[in-house]
């Protein structure tokens, strides 16, 4: 698929795919890597974690993720954070409609629009201005195989063009898409795209790499890693 089809369909309905970015041997190997980040009761994830892995920091900032960002995004590009999810029938875990709205930065301050702060095992986290937050693009890498029956993410198409929404959504109103994958397949969206997650219902691995980017000219005053595809 083009890249720029990709843009359209991001713009227009919050969410596009690229399938089959990486192999299955590419997912078995950072599975395999991952098997080292026990996570923690409670949490379903484990945060930034480019920080503590080598391959993982190599396919955030240089390799196919970050060139598949770099030519998303265009301008210079910086990855806002990263997580580990690892779905599991001992750690099988649900999340309620929501949409992302924070980011992280190395220090607090002070500055009109930014707010409310809070840590989350040691990382700042803020909610910023809109701006900020239609800059950004989410990647989600499967690991595995993701369906309805293992907890797959769920969307409703279009929900980011209304901002940020502090409401409850009527989802008796809404379509909801189901957004099952292979393994190596990217699930591209907008953070303010209203999303979900059922817990599983089958006993299977459901893991995923959580990668957020942006182009604002905010980033390296928050610290963001640049990408260094060039």
């Amino acid at each position: 698929m083009e890249l720029s089809s990709v843009r359209i369909d991001i713009a227009e309905q919050g969410f596009a795919w690229l399938r089959g970015v990486l192999t299955v041997e590419q997912c078995v190997e950072l599975k395999v890597q991952m098997g080292e980040f026990a996570v923690a009761a409670g949490r379903g994830g484990v945060r930034q974690i480019h920080q503590k892995n080598a391959a993982v920091l190599a396919l955030a900032l240089q390799d196919e993720i970050a060139r598949l960002a770099q030519g998303l995004l265009k301008e210079p590009v910086h990855l806002v954070r990263s997580i580990f999810f690892d779905k599991t029938p001992q750690q099988n875990w649900l999340v309620t409609w929501h949409q992302d709205l924070t980011v992280t930065a190395a220090q607090t301050f002070n500055a009109e629009g930014w707010g409310p702060w809070s840590n989350k095992e040691n990382i700042n986290h803020v909610q910023p201005p809109l701006d900020v937050l239609q800059s950004m693009l989410t990647m989600r890498l499967h690991l595995d195989r993701t369906t309805s029956q293992n907890g797959c993410l769920k969307v409703i198409p279009r929900s980011h063009l209304g901002g940020i929404v502090r409401t409850e959504l009527d989802l008796s109103a809404c379509d909801i898409t189901q957004c099952e994958a292979e393994a190596g397949d990217i699930l591209l969206m907008s953070p303010l795209l209203w999303h979900a997650s059922s817990k599983a219902v089958e006993a299977s691995s459901r893991q995923i790499l959580h990668f957020e980017y942006s182009n604002h000219r905010c980033a390296i005053d928050l610290a963001w890693p640049a990408l260094e595809t060039a």
